[in-house]
């Protein structure tokens, strides 16, 4: 990593590969999600299901989470009013219980009863399941912002080493914000052949060569190697997985459950340099600056964080 200071005079080439906003309303999915996607050890998530049963319209009265194992079995008592057989849509969530790391397989079944008389149902088979990780505390961390203010520019890193020389004063001019990017993964989660739903953000360094002397993240595989392909000479490609995050509904720039936006601003000058937040107040702060947000959706949204 060149940890040098922000001292840039460059054309604004990153415009041209920034994410457009996307405004296409999402369509709710059915099935279960585990919030956020990954878990982190002993630490709080949710488990949210939206399914169909025929008997409309239906009352979840109860949700029963049990761990068997390496799975974890969730159960949505369901009221029927009437005998009706048409689909009809039922949703819930609870906190689910605290696990130490590894991976499980979490299972959805329903027991049903009509007109609020008698026993319910026995379970009978999972209506839905999906295998999740739960990686340790270890591997969580926080993206710490810097700022160098004789030329406006910003940073962000989660690595230890990095975050030490800053502190220290190793390069003179940068001090934090105050600002952080929490719950990003230090290394992928993905174990024992189950692929974690995260994305390696790539960070590239504008060379001093070339005019610019900056980083860039993304964690777009397109636009990571949209860069690379375009501007070798220009944007050194320092490492594909400076952390790792969850990508947004490309459609709406929606997050998964129990994550956070992370939002892009580009400052629109030949000085290239881009700020990360999560924060709605500063996204708006930059923008009445004269910073251009960029992302998904309407709100701009680039990355997600647990």
């Amino acid at each position: 990593m060149k940890l040098t200071t922000v001292i840039a005079t460059a054309t604004a080439v990153l415009a041209i590969v920034g994410l457009a906003p996307i405004t296409a309303a999402g369509q709710a999915q059915i099935g279960m999600f585990i919030g956020p996607p990954v878990p982190v050890a002993f630490m709080p998530y949710t488990v949210r299901v939206r399914g169909t049963s025929s008997g409309a319209p239906i009352t979840v009265t109860n949700i029963t989470i049990e761990v068997i194992g390496q799975f974890v079995d969730v159960t949505f008592y369901l009221d029927h009013a009437f005998s009706i057989t048409a689909p009809t849509v039922y949703v819930g969530t609870q906190v689910g219980p605290p696990l130490p790391p590894g991976s499980y397989t979490f299972r959805h079944f329903t027991r049903e009863r009509y007109f609020g008389q008698g026993d319910y149902s026995q379970p009978g088979q999972a209506r839905y399941a999906t295998t999740v990780i739960v990686t340790p505390a270890t591997n969580v961390a926080d993206a710490i912002e810097y700022y160098y203010p004789a030329h406006n520019h910003y940073f962000v890193t989660a690595s230890a080493a990095e975050i030490a020389a800053l502190d220290a004063g190793v390069l003179p001019g940068w001090s934090r914000t105050g600002q952080r990017i929490s719950g990003v993964y230090l290394t992928d989660p993905s174990t024992g052949g189950v692929q974690a739903p995260v994305s390696p953000v790539c960070r590239f360094y504008g060379l001093p060569s070339a005019g610019l002397d900056s980083h860039f993240f993304s964690a777009s595989p397109a636009e990571c190697a949209a860069v690379e392909a375009k501007w070798p000479d220009i944007w050194l490609l320092e490492t594909v997985s400076a952390f790792y995050v969850y990508i947004p509904n490309t459609a709406d720039g929606t997050c998964p459950d129990l994550t956070v936006p992370i939002y892009r601003l580009y400052n629109n000058r030949a000085d290239v340099n881009h700020r990360y937040t999560t924060s709605t107040v500063i996204q708006a702060q930059m923008i009445s600056a004269g910073w251009l947000s960029e992302g998904y959706g309407a709100n701009g949204v680039v990355m997600c964080a647990s």
